[in-house]
């Protein structure tokens, strides 16, 4: 089967490899409202230009979290706000060595073992080394790395969180 990568399979990836982390920031999200609901009989706010809510309030009539939780508001945009950054750096750090792919097989073979759990590719074994088709780029193995460095700070969340 020929594969063509996409947005949606960079996507898909990435996800999976985040989720963790993405879940954790969610159900965080989940705790604020409700807190904000006890204090202020509001369900929504807004905060730092993000709107938090799970209802279709109108969001012009959001105000400022109550301030007994603004702190821990706070330190939610910047979880979020850098969980977001990473990512996008993921997603950018996996379309380069997802471009030469065109079978599953070789998603397997250019990813690193620790991503071979994800459904996609548990049924593959490694054929080729880490990164067969960079390793005579020093530039794009140096990308590489710092992708795998991503990779292993939202793998790593599952085990500390």
């Amino acid at each position: 089967m020929t594969l063509r990568p996409t947005p949606d399979l960079v996507d898909y990836i990435a996800g999976n490899i985040a989720f963790h982390i993405e879940d954790t920031n969610y159900r965080e999200a989940g705790e604020l409202l409700t807190l904000n609901a006890q204090a202020t009989g509001r369900y929504g706010f807004t905060y730092g230009g993000r709107f938090y809510d799970h209802t279709a309030l109108k969001r012009n009539s959001y105000r400022q979290p109550d301030p007994s939780i603004l702190h821990r508001v706070q330190t939610h945009y910047l979880a979020v706000t850098k969980f977001n950054s990473k990512l996008t750096r993921l997603k950018q750090g996996l379309t380069l060595p997802l471009r030469v792919c065109k079978t599953h097989q070789d998603i397997r073979d250019m990813l690193p073992d620790v991503v071979s759990y994800l459904p996609l590719l548990s049924s593959y074994l490694r054929t080729r080394p880490v990164a067969y088709a960079l390793q005579d780029n020093p530039q794009q193995m140096q990308e590489y790395e710092e992708t795998c460095d991503l990779i292993t700070y939202f793998l790593s969340a599952r085990m500390f969180t």
